[in-house]
């Protein structure tokens, strides 16, 4: 017979019942419910993929603020709960509101500046004397995680893909639609701990509109750090130049996949990548499916899911322009297995922000270099790189630019001695300062250098504290001040070649069991 179920609910809330509690594993008359009462409070037990205890909890919950006598002493039984008492209104006799200095914190527009509304920038500045343009940002693994998920030999860098990204930000910035030209010149590592600043410098316009871009970043390895000490040294990784002529939109990918075009099987891809030498994590391992047509490569690319919402913030994410390149590597012309990184982009345009899903055509363009037209979804276009130019990775450069952001950070680290074989007969040794055992002393190590002969060991010890009158700070930076100046004296003398220098000491820390 009829169910008659709007009836009922109607009947029910005439009769002023003003709950209704759906218990079933998943609610389906929940909406059909409040659609007919419409003032009434109405909610399900358990939910499809959310059933358990917490589910259950949430839902008594939801009764609980509509009005509804919960026993939330049972509920909490064998918990540990209890009561928390509530401040006092209105906070006559305790203050809880935090006294704030109205610049600390502020943001940008407190330190004058404007906000630069990107996800790797935070603000823009003006130059009064010339009408150039500076972006300043930070970056860190901690606050741009998904830098991590890029790296080449091991070392985690940002992406060529970023410097383009933040090129063509600050183009907007002053009206050049176009990075004509940007060059990489050197890799910007991210170190574990701390992160890095930037700098991107625009130039004042030429007679033809033109202007000059650069990319610096400097060492910063504390996160309140505000203002530059004197000893910063800034590296200029990218150059570059900005037009205002718009590069017109490439190939049209509405048709989908192009006619002609042969599938690809990219199952192996990121394998074949980490055996030439990439890392590349989650984040950049968004290429999905691939074709082929003659020299052509369409490729298909889905930002992750912890990313969609943060693409939309990026003119083009990084890491999703990143692994739309993954698919030169399925062609001819960045198929080696060498790795590769960018050097040279040229004419560079973004037609559309904010994208998280691409369709991506990858062509030659020389060698070494391909050209890549990106659309949306739809096959709508989103931008255009007329020729990126790549070269292999620099070990050497790489590991030079790793060195700039730790030199600064040094840990103590133990090596064991080697056991030093006895020579033939006795082996001379000279002592500087007090001898502790028989044997030749000197009171410096001049005086041990102006002997004839060349002793095997030469041995400087230092007492320990509780023998030495002074502070510990002053007799530690006394032994190190001595220390320093007998091994610039040691290594001075080429005579002393064959000798061992040893340093020993008694009260330190042990270096072993």
């Amino acid at each position: 017979r009829t169910v008659r179920f709007e009836d009922a609910v109607r009947a029910l809330a005439d009769q002023d019942h003003a709950v209704f509690v759906e218990v079933s594993a998943h609610p389906v008359l929940a909406m059909s419910i409040q659609d007919t009462a419409e003032d009434a409070a109405v909610t399900g037990s358990l939910r499809r993929d959310d059933g358990g205890l917490d589910r259950f909890l949430t839902s008594l919950g939801e009764l609980w603020v509509h009005g509804v006598d919960v026993d939330w002493a049972q509920a909490f039984t064998g918990t540990n709960a209890h009561h928390t008492d509530l401040p006092t209104y209105a906070f006559q006799h305790r203050r809880y509101w935090l006294d704030v200095n109205p610049t600390a914190g502020a943001g940008t527009a407190a330190a004058g500046l404007s906000a630069a509304g990107h996800p790797m920038l935070g603000a823009v500045m003006d130059l009064p004397d010339t009408d150039g343009v500076v972006l300043t940002g930070r970056l860190s693994l901690r606050t741009h995680p998904w830098l991590a998920d890029h790296a080449v030999d091991g070392v985690v860098l940002l992406p060529g893909t970023a410097f383009v990204e933040l090129a063509v930000r600050a183009g907007d910035e002053v009206g050049c639609e176009v990075v004509e030209e940007l060059v990489l010149q050197a890799p910007l590592t991210l170190p574990e701990q701390g992160g890095v600043r930037l700098r991107i410098t625009v130039g004042e316009p030429g007679p033809d509109g033109r202007r000059t871009v650069g990319v610096y970043s400097c060492a910063d390895s504390s996160a309140e750090a505000t203002a530059e000490s004197p000893g910063d040294a800034w590296t200029c990784h990218a150059t570059g130049v900005l037009a205002r002529e718009a590069v017109e939109a490439g190939a049209d990918l509405v048709a989908w996949p192009p006619s002609g075009a042969v599938r690809v099987e990219t199952d192996a891809l990121y394998d074949d990548l980490t055996g030439a030498g990439y890392g590349y994590g989650p984040a950049f391992q968004g290429l999905r499916a691939a074709w082929r047509r003659g020299d052509e490569v369409f490729a298909e690319v889905e930002a992750v899911e912890e990313q969609r919402d943060e693409a939309a913030r990026f003119g083009l994410h990084p890491a999703l322009l990143d692994a739309a390149l993954h698919a030169a590597r399925l062609g001819g012309s960045l198929s080696d297995a060498q790795a590769r990184l960018p050097f040279e982009w040229r004419d560079v345009s973004l037609h559309a922000s904010g994208a998280s899903v691409l369709r991506v055509r990858v062509a030659p363009a020389g060698a070494h270099a391909v050209s890549v037209t990106v659309a949306d979804g739809t096959g709508q276009p989103v931008a255009t790189v007329g020729s990126l130019l790549t070269r292999p990775v620099d070990r050497e450069q790489l590991a030079a630019a790793q060195g700039v952001l730790h030199d600064s950070l040094f840990a103590l680290q133990w090596t064991a001695a080697t056991p030093v074989p006895e020579a033939a007969g006795a082996v001379r040794w000279a002592f500087v300062g007090e001898s502790p055992i028989e044997g030749p002393a000197y009171p410096d190590f001049d005086a041990v250098a102006a002997g004839e002969a060349v002793p095997d060991l030469v041995v400087r010890r230092f007492v320990d504290s509780a023998d030495t009158a002074g502070t510990t700070a002053g007799i530690v930076h006394t032994a190190l001040r001595e220390a320093l100046e007998l091994v610039q004296g040691w290594l001075a003398e080429e005579r002393f070649a064959s000798s061992r220098l040893v340093l020993v000491t008694s009260g330190a820390v042990a270096a072993g069991a």
